[in-house]
């Protein structure tokens, strides 16, 4: 869905907790796949310790293995308390 969405030919799904393939194997299939540029899309509704810290900290350990790809996270889904009246 995200693929068709976006028009983007390489899309992985990976998992921070819990499910395989995690992130840093996602990484790389983007890789294996020839992308030179990955953005992660943090799939969270709110700005907790997995999109403050721990996304940008696996970010940082796929550079270290791929440093020739420019890496990116885009933002979290977010989820407003503001209900329509």
């Amino acid at each position: 869905m995200v693929k068709k969405m976006t028009g983007y030919d390489i899309v992985e799904v990976s998992f921070r907790e819990q499910h395989a393939p995690n992130i840093q194997k996602g990484i790389d299939a983007c890789v294996a796949r020839g992308a030179e540029r990955i953005l992660l899309l943090p799939y969270f509704l709110y700005m907790g310790a997995h999109v403050l810290e721990d996304l940008p900290a696996e970010l940082e350990e796929a550079r270290q293995r791929h440093p020739q790809v420019e890496m990116a996270m885009g933002k979290h889904l977010a989820f407003t308390t503001s209900w329509p009246r």
